[in-house]
């Protein structure tokens, strides 16, 4: 049987990864999720081995995401490698663009949360006017970092923007940005040869609120 490679994000980023990869047809690359936690709580090894143990041959396990992978040990097993990115925006937008938006005072987006916006309020506790306060503070503008996988996505920035009466915009960023790793990982993979950190250049400046850049206000 032939080696399997897994790639694993959280839910918020499988859309996009699996759309990469219907794009690719790497017969021998295998998708995983898990939930988009954003670091409360923090990824355990314990459920990557869970959330990989149905996977026949593998032989190496790639964990993309952010705060969510504090807790794991790149080295613990010579079989995963964990990818912790600044910000996980980095997985759809080059780096340059997301500093500059986050420099800006922009509150980034992408079609994944926005598609469960108002669940993650009601998980916040927030009404409309405490919503309106709070990123009031902290947000000169929403930018939705579009990939195109979702028709709905614009309908719910305008929607969200609304809710919160700040302004929008969208950035059409497409796959590229993810295509171009998930690539490399694989290609590293199969030559063998690692690709590198990815990104190693990730410099961004993080996302307020702090506590959560996906899913959580601070």
């Amino acid at each position: 049987m032939p080696d399997t490679l897994c790639l694993l994000v959280c839910a918020i980023t499988r859309p996009e990864m699996d759309a990469v990869l219907a794009e690719a047809g790497w017969d021998d690359v295998v998708a995983r999720s898990f939930p988009a936690c954003c670091g409360v709580p923090a990824l355990g090894a314990e459920k990557i081995e869970a959330l990989t143990a149905d996977i026949n041959d593998l032989t190496r396990t790639e964990v993309l995401g952010s705060s969510c992978l504090c807790k794991l040990n790149p080295g613990r097993h010579n079989s995963v490698h964990i990818r912790r990115l600044t910000q996980c925006f980095e997985l759809f937008a080059p780096t340059d663009l997301v500093t500059k938006h986050l420099e800006a005072g922009a509150y980034l987006l992408t079609p994944g949360w926005l598609r469960d916006w108002q669940s993650h309020f009601t998980e916040w506790g927030f009404d409309r006017t405490q919503a309106r306060s709070f990123f009031k503070q902290f947000a000169s503008q929403l930018v939705l970092l579009d990939t195109g996988i979702d028709a709905d996505a614009s309908e719910h920035l305008r929607a969200f923007a609304s809710f919160v009466s700040r302004p929008h915009t969208v950035e059409h960023v497409g796959l590229q940005t993810l295509r171009a790793l998930l690539s490399a990982i694989v290609a590293g993979w199969h030559t063998g040869r690692p690709c590198g950190t990815v990104p190693e250049l990730c410099t961004s400046k993080t996302q307020r609120p702090t506590r959560s850049t996906w899913s959580q206000p601070g």
